[in-house]
C-alpha cells in the first residue's frame, strides 16, 4: 500500500494471528519457546547436583608430602633469609589491606637479613 499524500509506505494491518496461531492459542505458547533446561525446571525434573570447582581431584594422591605445604616457613633455607621479616609483617595480611600495607613499607628503609645465593627449588621426577 503506498499513501499517495506522503509517498510512503503502510504497514499492512495487524490480524488476531500470529503465523497462523490465534492469541487465544498464544497464550499457552510460551512454555514451547524456552530453553531444554528450563523447561525441565518447570516441568518438575530435578536439576543436576553442583560441585565446587576443583583444579586437583582430591582422589590424586600427592607425589611428595613437601609439596602439601607452600608456605614459607616450610620452604627449605627460609629461617634468617631476607623474605622472613616480610613474611612476618604480611603472614595474616591479605586483599586490600595487603596492598595498602605493601606500599607503607615500600616507603621505609630496608632492614632485613642477608641475601642468600642457596638454591630452594624442587625438582620433579619425570
Amino acid at each position: 500500500m503506498v499513501d499517495v499524500d506522503s509517498g510512503r509506505r503502510s504497514l499492512p494491518a495487524v490480524s488476531d494471528t500470529w503465523n497462523g496461531v490465534n492469541s487465544s492459542e498464544k497464550r499457552g505458547m510460551h512454555c514451547r519457546f524456552l530453553s531444554p533446561f528450563a523447561a525441565g525446571s518447570l516441568s518438575g525434573h530435578k536439576s543436576r547436583q553442583s560441585f565446587p570447582f576443583r583444579r586437583v581431584p582430591d582422589d590424586i594422591e600427592l607425589i611428595d608430602p613437601q609439596l602439601s605445604n607452600n608456605s614459607y616457613e616450610a620452604k627449605p633455607n627460609s629461617r634468617g633469609a631476607w623474605g622472613e621479616r616480610a613474611y612476618k609483617d604480611f603472614q595474616f595480611t591479605s586483599g586490600k589491606s595487603f596492598k595498602h600495607e605493601k606500599t607503607k613499607k615500600k616507603r621505609g628503609n630496608y632492614a632485613g637479613g642477608t641475601l642468600s645465593t642457596a638454591v630452594s627449588s624442587y625438582k620433579f621426577d619425570d
